[in-house]
């Protein structure tokens, strides 16, 4: 890995500087209901009565919440319990910055693959009937725990980056998907959206990159492990980056034993 980065002419991450500095403004338009709404409003009976339970159990004022997004709420608790696990990393700690950091002390570029509009969009405004999906499957912080604890906390998975171990992560996903169904729309639009498109939307733009730049140039390619799972026979139903390049005649072969 050092020695590619060392090799690198250019840095390629999922979003640039700039779209990280917009995803900022972003994420903050994104936490409120759209035309001033509240939960009562905007969900479903059953929905809202499952979700007012919910914050209830997690200690949460109702009347500070009940007009932020759903999915940006429930979001966010998640995001709570995961770092509970992990109270020491920070995203100074993550491969994203990681990366910045090194093409900042060698004075080059760095490029991104996604707009920070996209990002947003996908994360924080899902359909209706996922946001309803969502709720539905929020439980208690101690449901929540146990289940991070099934499919993997960040010290597991810290784990797994030291050893290599790459079918770790390919069985995560395996746990992380086992109840997938037609019911469960919030766990179909995190494969279809979160996973397979952006997968194929980020390996047409390193073929762009490619085929598009004319001198002979070494491109370092960061990306979140979701999109690189499946490869080399992984997880059912889930796309990822080299299969997507090949598709478009573009030899890519992991290094990851």
């Amino acid at each position: 890995m050092e020695d590619a980065i060392d090799r690198a002419d250019v840095f390629v991450l999922e979003m640039s500087d700039e779209e990280f500095a917009i995803m900022d403004t972003l994420t903050v338009e994104a936490m409120f209901l759209p035309d001033g709404q509240t939960w009562v409003e905007f969900l479903p009976a059953e929905a809202y009565d499952h979700l007012v339970e919910m914050v209830e159990i997690w200690g949460i004022p109702y009347e500070d919440m009940n007009t932020w997004h759903p999915s940006f709420l429930i979001l966010i608790l998640k995001m709570e319990i995961s770092n509970a696990f992990a109270p020491d990393v920070t995203m100074e700690d993550s491969i994203d910055s990681y990366v910045i950091r090194r093409a900042a002390e060698r004075g080059l570029p760095t490029l991104g693959l996604e707009a920070a509009a996209q990002q947003a969009e996908i994360l924080y405004n899902p359909p209706f009937e996922v946001v309803v999906a969502q709720v539905m499957a929020l439980g208690t912080p101690d449901e929540m725990a146990e289940e991070i604890m099934y499919v993997g906390t960040m010290a597991d998975m810290a784990e797994w980056y030291e050893t290599n171990d790459f079918q770790a992560f390919r069985e995560q996903f395996v746990r992380q998907f086992r109840d997938i169904s037609e019911e469960r729309l919030d766990l179909l639009y995190m494969q279809e959206m979160l996973i397979n498109f952006r997968s194929t939307y980020y390996a047409n733009g390193i073929a762009d990159l490619l085929r598009n730049t004319e001198e002979p140039t070494t491109f370092f390619v960061a990306v979140g492990i979701s999109h690189v799972v499946r490869a080399m026979g992984g997880t059912e139903g889930l796309t990822d980056i080299v299969e997507q390049l090949g598709f478009m005649g573009i030899v890519a072969e992991p290094l990851w034993r």
